[in-house]
């Protein structure tokens, strides 16, 4: 699924080349990479949550509303086992309890 970015002339649609099915596996392969150098499911999920942080960011209607700060974005992380959720703290780049 390829992210929509603007439009052509005529209307149809211009997708971020960086949002093609290509991209997306290399996206998957750092996720698979994070997982098996740590050995770590959950730096795994960190990393997915952090990314789609990033890919929101980028966003022309979430970018314009986090210049003028009447938008915040917040990566929270929930670990099933123990029912702990964490939020990302940006300060010390880590997952913290809430």
């Amino acid at each position: 699924m390829a992210a929509r970015i603007g439009t052509r002339a005529g209307g149809r649609p211009e997708t971020d080349p960086a949002a093609t099915p290509t991209a997306e596996r290399e996206r998957a392969t750092d996720a698979e990479h994070v997982e098996t150098t740590t050995g770590d499911l959950t730096a795994a999920g960190h990393w997915h949550v952090l990314k789609q942080i990033d890919m929101l960011s980028d966003l022309p209607c979430v970018a314009a509303r986090l210049v003028d700060r009447t938008l915040r974005l917040h990566a929270w992380f929930h670990e099933v086992d123990t029912g702990a959720t964490l939020a990302h703290d940006a300060h010390i780049n880590a997952f913290l309890p809430l």
